[in-house]
């Protein structure tokens, strides 16, 4: 993994990360790569970087140069391209951002779960929930223009924390749920249970499918006895959950 956003932006290889830069440089960075391998006009990478439409295209030329000097540095130079009269982008691999692979692996999820192959779901939301190293994505840039690319990351991960949560607990892991999502989903898991964001029927079961569970049991979610469960063990461990939140910077907002 070379470039790092769920959390503080790093960027670098086996833990040589590299200094960033501040101010604009750093915005046109941050933008470049939360929009990884989409074009970019010079138009919207000024609007992001200083917040109005009035620069000359000389001064995002500059942070551009910039950008590409640094990331020489670990020999990426050639990820960010240039569109003649239109503007950049950072063309990378999938597994080199891992805001990218967290997308595929929750893709992945979904689709296993269409496919009724529960513990296939469980495993790809258990590797995307895994990357994430705080509660917000690129927590170091300071810039408004991120905004909706780092609510839609949080709402994904939290989505996918509270349907992970729920599976877990209707296979009977209570532990797992205690010794890991805790630590991994802290404040998210909590809102999302205490909020009625799991779903009361987010797994159903059904026999002949491979990797699936032979049928409804008593503590399976669409059941009263399931439901019970569920909530009796948010309640069990939202002390636990509490203090990791307070630990880690506090509830996400709903």
């Amino acid at each position: 993994m070379i470039y790092r956003l769920l959390g503080e932006l790093e960027i670098g290889r086996d833990g040589d990360l590299i200094d960033l830069p501040g101010g604009p440089t750093l915005i046109v960075l941050a933008v470049l790569l939360a929009n990884a391998n989409r074009r970019m006009s010079k138009t919207d990478l000024i609007r992001a970087a200083w917040g109005i439409d009035d620069v000359q295209e000389a001064q995002l030329h500059k942070r551009v140069t910039a950008v590409r000097a640094l990331l020489a540095q670990i020999g990426r130079g050639g990820d960010l391209k240039t569109h003649s009269r239109f503007g950049y982008e950072m063309r990378v691999a999938r597994d080199d951002v891992d805001a990218l692979l967290f997308q595929q692996l929750v893709g992945n999820a979904e689709k296993a779960r269409a496919e009724r192959r529960t513990e296939d779901e469980i495993e790809c939301l258990w590797q995307a929930l895994r990357l994430w190293r705080g509660p917000h994505p690129l927590s170091n840039v300071p810039s408004e223009a991120l905004r909706q690319e780092i609510l839609a990351l949080e709402q994904r991960r939290k989505r996918a924390a509270a349907r992970l949560f729920d599976m877990e607990l209707a296979c009977g892991n209570h532990e797992r749920v205690l010794d890991e999502l805790i630590s991994l989903g802290a404040g998210i898991v909590l809102s999302s249970c205490m909020s009625g964001v799991i779903s009361e029927n987010a797994i159903q079961p059904s026999g002949g499918t491979p990797g699936s569970s032979p049928g409804p049991t008593a503590t399976s979610p669409g059941t009263t006895r399931g439901r019970m469960t569920r909530r009796n063990t948010c309640m069990r461990v939202a002390p636990s959950i509490e203090a990791a939140s307070s630990r880690s910077g506090g509830m996400p907002s709903m």
